[in-house]
C-alpha cells in the first residue's frame, strides 16, 4: 500500500478476539469494536478506490484524444497533449493522493470532525473574497453538486442504510452524506483536492469531473454494498427496514383519512414490523428509531400527502370518465352507422396534455411572468392561489398554441398532473400565508410559482429529495426574506434586491438544467453569509456596548447607595450634595469598574465622603481648629487627585475646589451653612438615580395581567423578532436582568432601543407589539406539514359523506 494511504490509516492496538465478542445489540459500542469495524470498512473502500481510480485516469487521458482532434489551432492541441502527458506521468502520484484523501475521511469520522458539504467546498477553495465566489470555484462546485445529487438519488437506499449503520458507530449521533466517509461527496472532495497537483484551468477540471461522473457509480456501489453487508454480518442493525403503516383502526376503512405514517424496524419473522409508538427494551432499537425518523420524515410526509390527494380526488377524475363515455358513444355510433348503412357522426374528443406539451406551455407562462415583473409593480391580489384558475390558464394557453377552441371540454390534464399542480399551489399558498414575510417579498416570490411548477413536472426528485437545489433555494429565499427585509426595505443590506435578482434569473434563464438553480443557490448563499457575518458583528458590538453600559449603571447605582447611606440624616449644603452625586460619583464609578469594590482606592474614595460630611457640618465637634484645617487640606488634595484621575475638566475641577474651600471656610469661622431643602435633595437624588438607569423604580406597578405577561416574556428566546404597530420589526438581542430591560436591534444588528419589560408587556396586551412566529425547520418541511394537516382536515370533513 502506498505511503499516503498508510499515513491516513486508523491505528490501534488490536485487542484479543475474546475481547470483541460482546453483543453488538448493546449500545453504545465499545471503542475497540467501533475501531475494528471502521478499519475493515476503510480497507474495503480504499481497495475499491485504488482499482477504480486507475481505470478512471486511463479514461480521462483517453478523452484528451477527442479534444485534441477538435482543437482549433496547433497551439491548443499542443497544450492539451502536454496536460495529457502530465496526467500519465503523475498517474501514480494522483492515485496516492486521491486514496489518501479518501482514507483520511475515516480518521476524521472517528474523531467526529468529518463534515464535507457543498458550502464548505466553496469556502475551502482558497478564495478570500467572501462577497462573491470566483467563477472557477463556482463551476467546480456546481460540477460536484451535480455528481453528488445524481449518485445520492441513484443509490439512495444503500446510502440511507449505511448512514444508519455508521450512526451506530458514531454513538447514535446522526450521520449524513456530509459526515459519512464513503458518501459520494467524499470521493468528489478527494478528487478536487488531488487535482491541485495538476496546473490545469477550470475547463479541464470540469472535463475531469464529467469523466468521473461516468465512473463514480462503479466505485461507490461496491463500497456501499460490501460495507453494508459486513456491518450487517457483525450485527449492526441486521433488521434495518422501513415501511408505511396505515391506521387500521380508521372508522372509514380505505376511504377514510390516512393514518399517521410510521417508520418501523421489523424483526425476523414479523412482517408487520414494530411501530415506533411502542416501547422497546433494546437500546439499539431506540437509536434506530431516532435515525430513521430524522432521515425519512419528509419522505413520509410526501407519501401521506399523495395518498390523501388520491383519496380526495378519487381514482378516476371527471375528464377520464368523460373520455370513457365518449369512447363508448363512439363505439355505439359506429355500430348504428354500420346497421343503418352509413351516416355522418361527429364526436368531441378530449385532448390530454402530455408532459412535453405541458412544459412548453409553462415555458410561455414563465416568459409572461418575467415580462410582468420587469415592466410593472404588481401587488399580490390574494393570499391564496386558485388552483382551478391555474389549471384553466394552462388549458387555455395550450388550446391557443394548438389552435383549438378554448373549452373546458376540449383539453384535460392527467390526474397525476392535476395533483402536482395542486401540491405546488398549496406550497405557494403556504408561502403567501407566512406571517414572517413582508408583502413585498411575498409578491416577488409568488412569481416563482410557474418555474417551480415546471421543475416539479420535469424533475421528480424535486419533491422526493430534501437536498434538491430548487428546494434549498426556496428555503434560502424565504428565510432571507423573513430575517432581513422589513416594510421599509431601508435596513436590509439590499437583501430585497438580491431576492428579486434571483427570481428574475430563474424566470429568464431556467429551462431544464438544475445547474442554473444550483449556481443561483451558491451565489445567494454566499451573499447572505457575508451579510450575516456583518450583521452578527454589528449585533455583537451593540450587545457589548449595552453590557458595558449596564456595568456602568450598576456601578453608579452602587455608588449612589453608598453616598445616600453616608449622608443619611445629615444636613449638607446644596453644593456639597451636588459634588458628591456628580463629580465624586463619576470618580467612584470609575474606581469600582477598574479596581473593584475590594480595592484600597475604593475604600479611600468612600472614606473621603465621610470626611466631607464631617468637615462641612458646622455642628460636628472637631477637637481643634488645627485639626479641621488639616482635614480640609487633605480633602481638597484628595479631591484634586481623584478628579485628575478621571480627566475631569480642569475648569470644573477648579470650581469644585473653590466651592468646597468656601464651605470649609465658613465652618472654620463657625458660620452656619444653609442646608439643601428637601425638594433640592430629592431632585438631586432622583437625577442621580435616573443617570444610573433606575427609572423603572418610578413607573407604576404592573397589574396582575401585566405581571403575567412579564413572566411570559422571560420564556421568549433571544433572536425572536417583534413587529410594532408601525410595521417596524426589531429583534430581541439581550436582556438586562438588573434593570429588567430588553435590547432591541434592527435587521442590521444596530441597537434601536432599550425597552422595559413592563412597557413591552403593555404593548403586547394592547396588541401594538406582537411576536413574529418562527421555526428552526426549513420552509419546505413546514410547508409539507401544513399541507398534510390541511388535507387531513379536508378528508375528515369530506370523505365520511361519500360512504
Amino acid at each position: 500500500m502506498s505511503k499516503v494511504v498508510k499515513s491516513h490509516l486508523l491505528k490501534s492496538q488490536e485487542p484479543p478476539e475474546s475481547a470483541l465478542v460482546e453483543q453488538v445489540s448493546r449500545a453504545p459500542l465499545s471503542n475497540a469494536l467501533v475501531l475494528k469495524y471502521l478499519k475493515y470498512c476503510q480497507k474495503i473502500s480504499v481497495t475499491h478506490a485504488q482499482n477504480a481510480f486507475s481505470e478512471y485516469l486511463k479514461l480521462w487521458s483517453m478523452s484528451f484524444d477527442t479534444e485534441i482532434e477538435r482543437s482549433r489551432s496547433n497551439q491548443d492541441a499542443m497544450e492539451l497533449a502536454s496536460v495529457q502527458r502530465s496526467i500519465k506521468q503523475q498517474a501514480a502520484e494522483l492515485k496516492r493522493y486521491f486514496c489518501g484523501y479518501f482514507s483520511e475521511g475515516f480518521v476524521k469520522f472517528n474523531k467526529k470532525t468529518l463534515f464535507t458539504d457543498i458550502d464548505q467546498l466553496a469556502e475551502n477553495s482558497g478564495s478570500n473574497d467572501l462577497s462573491l465566489l470566483d467563477n472557477q470555484t463556482l463551476e467546480e462546485t456546481i460540477a460536484i453538486s451535480s455528481i453528488t445529487h445524481r449518485v445520492d438519488s441513484h443509490l439512495s437506499e444503500s446510502l440511507w442504510a449505511i448512514n444508519q449503520r455508521f450512526s451506530v458507530l458514531n454513538n447514535g449521533d446522526s450521520v449524513t452524506e456530509a459526515s459519512n466517509p464513503i458518501a459520494p461527496i467524499q470521493l468528489c472532495d478527494a478528487l478536487r483536492r488531488s487535482l491541485r497537483l495538476l496546473k490545469i484551468d477550470v475547463k479541464l477540471k470540469i472535463m475531469a469531473y464529467k469523466v468521473f461522473d461516468k465512473r463514480i457509480d462503479e466505485i461507490v456501489k461496491p463500497i456501499l454494498d460490501e460495507c453494508n453487508n459486513y456491518l450487517l454480518q457483525q450485527g449492526i442493525l441486521p433488521n434495518l427496514k422501513y415501511q408505511l403503516i396505515s391506521d387500521s383502526n380508521s372508522s372509514h376503512g380505505q376511504s377514510g383519512v390516512l393514518g399517521s405514517v410510521k417508520v418501523t424496524v421489523s424483526k425476523e419473522g414479523d412482517s408487520s414490523g414494530e411501530s415506533f409508538d411502542n416501547s422497546k427494551t433494546s437500546e439499539e432499537s431506540s437509536v434506530n428509531k431516532k435515525l430513521l425518523l430524522s432521515n425519512d420524515y419528509e419522505r413520509d410526509l410526501l407519501t401521506s400527502i399523495r395518498s390523501l390527494q388520491t383519496q380526495l380526488s378519487g381514482v378516476t377524475d371527471a375528464h377520464e370518465k368523460i373520455s370513457q363515455d365518449s369512447t363508448a358513444s363512439k363505439g355505439k355510433a359506429s355500430s348504428d352507422k354500420a346497421i343503418n348503412g352509413g351516416g355522418s357522426v361527429v364526436f368531441d374528443a378530449i385532448r390530454e396534455i402530455n408532459l412535453e406539451e405541458l412544459v412548453l406551455v409553462l415555458k410561455k407562462l414563465q416568459k409572461i411572468d418575467f415580462d410582468m415583473i420587469n415592466t410593472s409593480s404588481v401587488a399580490v391580489s390574494s393570499k391564496t392561489l386558485d388552483v382551478t384558475k391555474v389549471n384553466k390558464k394552462i388549458r387555455d394557453e395550450y388550446s391557443l398554441s394548438q389552435n383549438l377552441e378554448c373549452s373546458d371540454n376540449t383539453v384535460a390534464l392527467a390526474n397525476r398532473d392535476v395533483q402536482t399542480i395542486e401540491l405546488v399551489g398549496m406550497l405557494f399558498e403556504y408561502m403567501l400565508s407566512e406571517e414572517s414575510l413582508q408583502d413585498g417579498v411575498k409578491t416577488i416570490l409568488s412569481y416563482l410559482h410557474t418555474p417551480y411548477l415546471k421543475i416539479a413536472f420535469m424533475d421528480p426528485d424535486f419533491f422526493e429529495h430534501s437536498e434538491h437545489p430548487a428546494r434549498l433555494l426556496l428555503n434560502a429565499l424565504v428565510e432571507a426574506g423573513s430575517k432581513w427585509v422589513d416594510e421599509t426595505k431601508k435596513s436590509d443590506f439590499g437583501v430585497y434586491d438580491k431576492i428579486k435578482q434571483v427570481v428574475n434569473r430563474v424566470l429568464n434563464t431556467y429551462e431544464n438544467e438544475v445547474k442554473v438553480i444550483t449556481e443561483l443557490l451558491l451565489s445567494f448563499r454566499a451573499d447572505i453569509k457575508l451579510i450575516q457575518r456583518k450583521q452578527e458583528l454589528m449585533e455583537k458590538r451593540s450587545k457589548e456596548k449595552a453590557q458595558g453600559e449596564n456595568k456602568l449603571q450598576q456601578a453608579k447605582q452602587r455608588v449612589n447607595q453608598e453616598i445616600k447611606k453616608r449622608i443619611q440624616g445629615k444636613d449638607l449644603p446644596s453644593v456639597v450634595l451636588l459634588f458628591l452625586f456628580k463629580a465624586w460619583s463619576d470618580y467612584l464609578s470609575f474606581i469600582i469598574l477598574r479596581y473593584g469594590s475590594m480595592s484600597k482606592s475604593w475604600e479611600s474614595g468612600l472614606r473621603l465622603i465621610d470626611d466631607i460630611v464631617l468637615a462641612s457640618d458646622s455642628k460636628e465637634n472637631v477637637s481643634s481648629r488645627e485639626n479641621k484645617q488639616e482635614l480640609h487640606i487633605k480633602i481638597l488634595e484628595d479631591v484634586q487627585s481623584g478628579l485628575d484621575t478621571i480627566s475631569f475638566a480642569k475648569n470644573k475641577t477648579e470650581n469644585v475646589v473653590k466651592t468646597l474651600t468656601s464651605v470649609f471656610g465658613k465652618v472654620l469661622d463657625r458660620e452656619p451653612s444653609e442646608p439643601a431643602s428637601k425638594t433640592e435633595r430629592e431632585s438631586l437624588e432622583r437625577e442621580a438615580s435616573d443617570k444610573a438607569g433606575a427609572k423603572e423604580a418610578y413607573f407604576d406597578k404592573p397589574s396582575s395581567e401585566e405581571a403575567i405577561m412579564i413572566e411570559n416574556l422571560t420564556m421568549i428566546e433571544f433572536g425572536t423578532w417583534l413587529e410594532f404597530e408601525n410595521t417596524k420589526r426589531l429583534k430581541m438581542a439581550w436582556y438586562n436582568a438588573h434593570t429588567t430591560q430588553y435590547m432591541l436591534v434592527n435587521q442590521m444588528g444596530q441597537r434601536e432601543q432599550m425597552i422595559s419589560a413592563l412597557m413591552l408587556a403593555r404593548g403586547m396586551i394592547a396588541q401594538n407589539i406582537k411576536v413574529i412566529s418562527g421555526s428552526a425547520k426549513p420552509f419546505f418541511e413546514r410547508a409539507l406539514e401544513n399541507i398534510l394537516e390541511k388535507l387531513n382536515n379536508q378528508a375528515t370533513e369530506t370523505l365520511p359523506n361519500n360512504e
